[in-house]
């Protein structure tokens, strides 16, 4: 026994060592953010965008989105605002129209919010309009008046897709979109913010993004997972492309208020993740070794990440196990010496790292911690819940796209007095 408990013991060292060096890397991303420097365009070009937003039962909000756009400081007979309507049972159509946009409808069937975008892309690449780029909301969202100023200066200084800052309508709802504000914090400065500051590729999240006509007619726009942002993402980094981090193109997303809809919002992404995971190692992996593309390795750690933290939680469950049973049957010194050091150093980090994530996240993007300050309770408790998420998305392969209800209706200047 003695001897099985020590090669054991020796197993679990290594695997342990290799999960802490996981967290680690993306630590030391994440602290990358110091060197984000805003890029400098000589170039004045006004580009020619079309702003396009795929809509399904969104009668409450859509029509503030479309307000806010058609008053972007860019000059307005350089832009177009195009809703998407698909699968609607209400009339987002004629609040959309009636707030200035034009309407595209599919010709075919709409499964997933990519469904919609991949149509309508091809539909004004072939409308003979000389769209530049494309710039894609969620019909919840609220633009800042700056928006396409700063992604003019960014497809002007040679970025072929770029995602803004992602900032929230609603942070005070409930502990649930108090917790979704960190999250998003967390992924503008020490995930886009830190890569785009040492030349690697950040991530567009799945609104407030910018990607040129270009880009589009080289690789389409075509993704199959339920994360349609991520996967493209990585298609892009596959390609040779990297996102651009763009903190003055600010958008206001409205976020979940009941745990059930983020349940819902987070599985959904998670198993998109794995998915990814499936379908791009061998191709992320192959950049990575033979391209030397550090954008390819980052990705490829990033698609693990679901499947890493249920990884992570067996091998602590079997390491408490394992120390029990040395205590046992054995005088044998196990290396983590007692299990209530193992367990308070899982709680410690679980718990106290994460607040102080939040603090940082807040103090990094320029947010009050103090309007903020529930946060540090809801953000631990928000990433503890998703270790459940993670394990069902392990298991669950269906790939049905489930909405999430918005109702914050509230214009830009509404928001600003908040």
């Amino acid at each position: 026994m003695r001897i099985f408990l020590t090669c054991l013991e020796n197993v679990l060292f290594v695997l342990n060592i290799a999960v802490i060096l996981y967290g680690l890397y993306f630590l030391v991303m994440g602290v990358m953010c110091v060197f984000f420097k805003p890029k400098k365009v000589e170039n004045s070009k006004k580009n020619r965008f079309a702003l396009v937003v795929a809509a399904r039962n969104e009668r409450d909000v859509i029509g503030n989105l479309v307000e806010s756009l058609t008053q972007l400081n860019y000059p307005k007979d350089l832009y177009d605002i195009v809703v998407v309507p698909n699968n609607c049972t209400d009339d987002t159509e004629a609040v959309a129209a009636a707030a200035g946009a034009q309407i595209y409808h599919c010709e075919q069937p709409v499964h997933m919010k990519a469904d919609a975008l991949s149509q309508v892309f091809d539909h004004l690449l072939k409308s003979g309009r000389g769209y530049d780029a494309f710039c894609v909301f969620d019909a919840d969202n609220l633009v800042d008046p700056e928006f396409l100023t700063h992604m003019n200066n960014s497809l002007n200084g040679g970025a072929r897709i770029a995602q803004g800052f992602r900032d929230a309508k609603n942070p005070h709802d409930s502990w649930i979109s108090m917790a979704y504000s960190i999250y998003y914090y967390c992924v503008n400065s020490f995930m886009n913010r830190a890569r785009t500051g040492v030349g690697m590729s950040a991530y567009i999240n799945g609104t407030g993004f910018m990607v040129s006509a270009d880009l589009v007619r080289q690789i389409g726009f075509q993704t199959y997972t339920l994360t349609e942002d991520n996967e493209y993402s990585i298609q892009c980094i596959i390609n040779g492309d990297k996102v651009e981090y763009v903190p003055g193109a600010i958008i206001y997303d409205e976020h979940p208020i009941r745990f059930w809809d983020s349940w819902k919002q987070r599985l959904r992404w998670s198993k998109g993740l794995i998915d990814c995971c499936g379908r791009y190692t061998k191709s992320l992996l192959h950049g990575a070794a033979a391209e030397r593309k550090l954008s390819a390795l980052d990705a490829l750690l990033f698609t693990f990440g679901p499947i890493l933290q249920v990884f992570a939680l067996g091998l602590a469950a079997l390491t408490i196990l394992c120390v029990a049973l040395a205590k046992i049957i054995t005088p044998y010194v196990f290396f983590l010496q007692d299990i209530w050091i193992f367990a308070v150093c899982i709680m410690g980090f679980g718990l106290i790292f994460p607040s102080l994530l939040a603090a940082l996240a807040c103090y990094s993007n320029g947010k009050s911690l103090s309007s903020m300050r529930g946060a540090l309770v809801a953000f631990p408790l928000f990433l503890l819940t998703w270790a459940p998420i993670n394990i069902v998305a392990l298991f669950d392969k269906s790939k049905t796209w489930e909405p999430i209800k918005h109702t914050r209706a509230m214009s830009l200047s509404e928001l600003n007095k908040e």
